[in-house]
C-alpha cells in the first residue's frame, strides 16, 4: 500500500468529572478499550477520576493534553499523582489563536470572561479545545464522539459545549451501565 493511501487517525475525546462514580469509570474504561480496539485514539487531560480511566484504557494510544508541565504527575493533596500513558502534549496559547477563540466564546456563552479568569483556570479550559479539536495549527482535526461523565457542571460541561459547537455527538454515561452506553455508542458512530 502506498503511503498516501494511509488510513487517518479516527480521534474520540474520553473526559469526566473527578468525582466519577465508580460504576461509570468502570463503563467508560470498557469504552475506550472497546474504541481503542477499533482503531480510535483517545484525546484527554490526565485529570484524576474519569480522565485517567479512559487514559489507562487507552493503553498509550493517546493524546494527552496537560494545562503545565507537572499537572497530574507530581502529587497534590488527594492526588498522587501518575506518569501520562501517551503522547503528553502542552498546548501554547500563542500558537493556537483560532483555539483560544473558541474557549473565549465559550466562556462568553456560559458567563465567564476568559481574561479576567486566573491563568490556571485559563490554562485548564485552553485545554479543553484540544481535547475535542486536536493540535493542528492550520485546521480543526475534530474527535469522531466525546464519551464522558459530567453532571452539568465543571471543567468537562466546557469540553460539551465545544463539542456540541462542532456537531460532535456526546455520550454522557450517567447512569448507564456498559451495555446500554456501548449500544448508544454504536448507534451515534454509525450516525457519523
Amino acid at each position: 500500500m502506498k503511503n498516501s493511501m494511509k488510513k487517518k487517525t479516527k480521534y474520540f475525546t474520553g473526559i469526566g468529572s473527578r468525582e466519577t462514580p465508580d460504576y461509570a469509570l468502570l463503563t467508560l474504561k470498557r469504552l475506550t478499550q472497546f474504541l481503542v480496539s477499533k482503531k480510535y485514539r483517545l484525546r484527554s487531560g490526565h485529570a484524576e477520576g474519569a480522565d485517567r480511566v479512559c487514559e489507562a484504557g487507552a493503553q498509550g494510544y493517546a493524546d494527552i493534553y496537560l494545562p503545565w508541565s507537572d499537572f497530574g504527575i507530581k502529587p497534590y493533596k488527594k492526588d498522587k499523582g501518575m506518569v501520562v500513558r501517551g503522547k503528553s502534549i502542552i498546548p501554547n496559547m500563542k500558537k493556537f489563536p483560532k483555539h483560544l477563540k473558541v474557549i473565549k466564546l465559550i466562556c462568553k456563552k456560559m458567563g465567564k470572561y476568559f481574561d479576567s479568569l486566573p491563568s490556571g483556570m485559563q490554562k485548564l479550559l485552553f485545554r479543553n479545545v484540544f481535547q475535542v479539536l486536536g493540535h493542528n495549527p492550520k485546521r480543526a482535526i475534530k474527535s469522531k464522539i466525546v464519551i464522558c461523565y459530567h453532571e452539568n457542571s465543571g471543567g468537562t460541561l466546557y469540553a460539551v459545549k465545544i463539542a456540541r459547537k462542532y456537531k460532535i455527538p456526546v455520550l454522557n454515561v450517567r447512569d448507564m451501565d456498559f451495555i446500554e452506553a456501548k449500544k448508544r455508542l454504536t448507534s451515534l458512530l454509525k450516525g457519523k
